[in-house]
This record gives C-alpha cells, structure tokens and sequence, in this order.
C-alpha cells in the first residue's frame, strides 16, 4: 500500500511539473543575439501594436530551418520561435524558423 502511494505521489508531482510548463510560438525580429551566453532576443509586436522584446535560451537540442545554425542568426531577421516556458518563467527556444520556411507547406 506504502509503495503505491508513492508511486501516486511521484505521477501527481510529474503532472504538476507539466502542467506548470508550457509552448509558446512567437513571431517577430531579432533584436539581439548573444552568442556567449546562448540567449536570442526577439521583438514581438501583439495584436494592438505594443512591442515587447523576449529573451530566449538556446541549447545543443533547439533546431533550425530556413538557417543554418543559432550563429547564422542576424539582428533584424524575422523569425518564428517555438518556445517553452520553465517554472521561473525563463524561455527556451526548441525551434527557430523563417517565415518562408513557414509557409512552405509540407510535403
């Protein structure tokens, strides 16, 4: 019975972990890439026109296309970034596209 109520313990814990992280996409332009610090800033405008910078993390695992690689990136390219969200409210980037890349439907 004690051995069940761990295990129980341990799915409620990892579902609240879960819950707690969540997917973004933004699309905007680069505003700052740092490559010392692995962090990517994008300008993001919402629907009523108020710009907001977001700053990014990027690791071995995010993927890229339309660019080749995290280096390849440029201040003022327009992107669209899948991003995740951790429990201190940082932002990881999984992906990073082009809008033409985007588009292109797939195959």
């Amino acid at each position: 019975m004690k051995k069940n109520m761990i295990v129980i313990a341990v799915l409620v814990a990892a579902f609240m972990v879960q819950a707690n992280a969540f997917a973004k996409t933004v699309e905007g332009t680069v505003a700052k890439v740092d490559a010392s610090a692995k962090k990517l800033n994008v300008n993001v405008t919402d629907a009523s026109g108020t710009a907001t910078e977001v700053t990014m993390a990027v690791t071995g695992s995010t993927q890229y296309a339309g660019i080749q690689n995290f280096e390849a990136l440029n201040q003022g390219a327009k992107v669209i970034v899948e991003a995740t969200e951790d429990p201190n409210g940082g932002w990881t980037a999984e992906s990073v596209k082009t809008p033409e890349v985007a588009a292109t439907p797939a195959q």
